[in-house]
This record gives structure tokens, sequence and C-alpha cells, in this order.
């Protein structure tokens, strides 16, 4: 009874928008994942998730900037709200503030895209050339790398929208893109395409989305950039830019490094299976911290009201809520290999071959397990503007690279979570550490703050 108080409590509009978006991707990821195998060869596949991974190098263009910007738009309106005219109202000073951040976050944007999605494009090139594959992941590589540019500037303009509470409404138009994009990708896949049903449906589904965020926003975004504010958000944001982005780095060496360093060490097809093992767990991690993503500026908005306490407490019930989705995804995952296995035994023992084994997936649960805890205690204490994990997520980066090339190298790809386990578990006492540390300073100080107003009365 009390966890289906939580959960309706929790369950508004924002949340189950974010969640119909992420059950599209629980509908359409598997069908991925089963159609790929069907109508790809294995080095195929191996170059299609290899594609993936290293389109994740966007990382250092964005580098935790999305991240900053939804927050410090969150904070913003606190004080501010987008009416039904499609016009922002509100206290004038912070909605001049909030103009000056809106073209501090295109301008970096998009020069931040514009200078590393070459190095991305040229790094795939030299990977790539080395395995031959008679040049045939040439085009499909430059038109997947325009599709992820797109991707990364519409990242911005959603995450941006999203702060200033419109989660709902960005979750529907990313829907509509993602549908789009599903329907091309499994057009061209079942044609035969092969890279070119990835290349292509990245391209038109980014694409996509920026041009209806641009169009259905377009009141508000023209009022803020026509809106004169001497404010300067350089100093404020890049202070905490350069933390995010080691951060973030070392968020990209834990959950994408494996795919690259496989394809490198033993080749595209034994790269297929790592990351299409890869692809399901993480479908699996999206949808489940949905209960974060979505309440991400209701946090941000407590934080900057000073209510702590309700902070911590709605922190703890949506980690619960994470983990009762995450079982749910295991078990659904479970039932429909059991049920596959009866009906078209075939099919699915040709598609479990492209897998790792059950040792690998027991891993990833573990890690699964461990990450949802530390992911929430990351977005508490972002939510007060400040990033004390750098130094723990840097580690934890380079000790997952630096197993997984060692375990790879030497034990076999079979164990190349290993490195990813040993990693996340030394790391972890770091980061509970840190989050205490920095908990108990926050409540104090509200204590603090709540006696000197008693004392004034």
């Amino acid at each position: 009874m009390r966890l289906f108080r939580t959960v309706s409590l929790h369950l508004n509009s924002d949340v189950l928008h974010s969640a119909i978006n992420m059950s599209w991707r629980i509908i359409s990821g598997p069908l991925t994942l089963l159609l790929v195998p069907l109508f790809t060869s294995a080095s195929i596949q191996g170059y299609w998730y290899t594609f993936i991974s290293l389109s994740a190098l966007t990382v250092f263009a964005d580098l935790g900037f999305t991240s900053i910007a939804s927050q410090f738009v969150a904070h913003e309106f606190a004080f501010l709200s987008l009416g039904k005219d499609g016009l922002i109202h509100g206290d004038p000073d912070h909605l001049a503030s909030t103009a000056a951040l809106l073209r501090f976050v295109i301008q970096w944007g998009g020069i931040s895209g514009l200078v590393v999605m070459p190095i991305v494009l040229i790094i795939g090139i030299v990977l790539f050339a080395q395995k031959g594959f008679d040049g045939l992941w040439v085009i499909p590589w430059i038109l997947f790398s325009v599709g992820t540019l797109a991707q990364y500037w519409a990242a911005i303009l959603a995450s941006f929208l999203q702060g200033a509470r419109q989660v709902a409404r960005v979750q529907k138009i990313t829907l509509v893109a993602r549908i789009t994009q599903t329907l091309v990708l499994f057009g061209l896949l079942v044609s035969h395409m092969g890279l070119y049903a990835l290349a292509v449906a990245t391209l038109v589904g980014n694409c996509l989305l920026a041009i209806i965020l641009v169009w259905g926003y377009g009141k508000s975004l023209k009022q803020l950039l026509t809106l004169r504010s001497e404010q300067k958000w350089g100093r404020d944001v890049l202070s905490l830019l350069w933390r995010y982005a080691m951060s973030w780095v070392g968020g990209y060496l834990n959950m994408q490094v494996f795919t690259p360093i496989v394809f490198q060490l033993k080749g595209p097809v034994l790269a297929g299976k790592i990351g299409i093992t890869m692809a399901i767990w993480m479908a699996a991690i999206t949808l489940s911290t949905v209960w974060f993503s979505a309440n991400g500026p209701r946090i941000n908005i407590l934080v900057e009201r000073k209510e702590e306490r309700r902070v911590n407490e709605l922190t703890k019930e949506l980690l619960r809520l994470t983990f009762l989705t995450f079982l749910g995804c295991l078990v659904a995952v479970a039932l429909a290999l059991v049920v596959g296995s009866f009906l078209y035994i075939e099919i699915i023992e040709r598609i479990v071959r492209r897998f790792m084994g059950i040792s690998s997936a027991m891993i990833l649960i573990v890690v699964g397990c461990i990450s949802f805890t530390v992911n929430a205690m990351a977005t508490y204490l972002r939510a007060h503007k400040e990033e004390p994990f750098l130094l723990p997520s840097v580690a934890a980066g380079l000790g997952t690279a630096f197993f997984t090339i060692i375990v790879v190298r030497y034990l076999g790809p079979e164990f190349a979570f290993a490195g990813f386990l040993a990693s996340t578990v030394l790391s972890f006492p770091w980061f509970a550490a840190i989050y205490r540390r920095k908990r108990r300073h926050w409540e104090e100080l509200e204590v603090a703050v709540e006696w000197a107003v008693q004392e004034q009365d």
C-alpha cells in the first residue's frame, strides 16, 4: 500500500510522459536488438555498435554542459512560468537572467559541437580504416557523425526547455522524433541497408527533433533572444563546467569504453557481442532512472527554495522506485527469453549467440545496482550547483579502462566486464563518504537558517 502511494505521488505528467518515451525505447530497443543480428552480418554488427560507442565521444563537446544548463534554468524558473500564450512570465530580473543564459547556451553549444565533432569523425576514420571492410563504412560514418552533431544540438535545447518545467511537452516532442527515427531504421534495416540504416535514421530523427523544438517554442525563444540583459553567465557556468567535464569523461570511460577496446584488440565480431550486451543493459538503466531524469528540475527548484529535508526525502523515494523499475526490467527480459525459447527456439538461439554469456549479465546487474545509488547521490549534489564527485568519477573511469584493456588482452573478452565491476566496487565507498559529508553540511546549514529566522521573529 505504501509503495502504491509513493508511485502515485511521484507519477506526475513529467514522469508519465518520460516513461512513455522510455517505453517506446523498451519496445524499439529489443526489436532493434533482434533485427540487427537477423539482417546484418557479425562484422557489420561490430561496426554498428562501435559507431554508437564512438558517437558517445560527444561527451567531449557536452562535458556536462546540458546538465548544467538545465539546472541553472530550473533555479531561475523557481520564480518564472511559461504561460499559455507561449511567453514567459514572472520576476523581471530572473527573466533577464534566463535570456542571457539562453544566449550563452546557444553560443557555447554551437562552437563546442563544431570543434569536437570533426575530431570524433577523424578518430572513427582512423580506427575503421585499420580493419578494411572495403570502405563500406565511410559514407555511413560521415552521415552518422552529422546526425550525432544534430543530436547534441537538439539535446542542448531540450535540456534548457526541460529546466524551464517543460519536461512533459519536450518528452512528447522527443517521442514523435524517436518513433520516426525507429521506423526509418527498421525500414532500411529489413531492406538490408546495413550501416546506412543506422546512419540515415540517426540523421533524420535528430534533425526532426531539433526542428520541432524550435518550431514549438518559437515565441518563448524569440522573447528571450530579443530581451536585453547585461548579465554574464560565463564565469558561473565555466567554474562548474570543468568539474562536470572531468566527471563526464569518467562516465564515458565507465560506460562506453568496452566496445572500442574490444574492436581494436579482438576485432568487430567480439566487439559486436560486447556492444549489443551493453545496449540492452543501458536500455534497462535508462528506463529505471527516468524517475530522476524527469524530477531533476523539481529537485533543483526545491534546493533553490532551501527545502533541504524535502530534497532528501524525494531522493530516497525516487531511488526506491528506480530499483523496483530495474527489477521489473530484469523480470521482463527473463520472461521474454523463456517464452521465446518455446515459440521460436531457432531464432532465439541465433540471437543469443550474438550476446555475451550469463556471467557478463550477472556482473552488469551488480554494477547497475551500485550505479543507481551513485546516480542518486550525484543528482542530489549537483542540484546544489556543485560537483564533488570529480576525483572519484575520473578515478573510476580510468580504472575501468585500464582493467578492461588488461583483462581483454590477457584473459579474453568473456571477462571484459570484470574490470567494470572491480572499479565500481572499489570507488563506491569514496562516493558514499563525499555524499554523507556534503549532505550533513547542507542539513546543518538549513537548521542554522531556520534558527536565525526564529530568532528574528
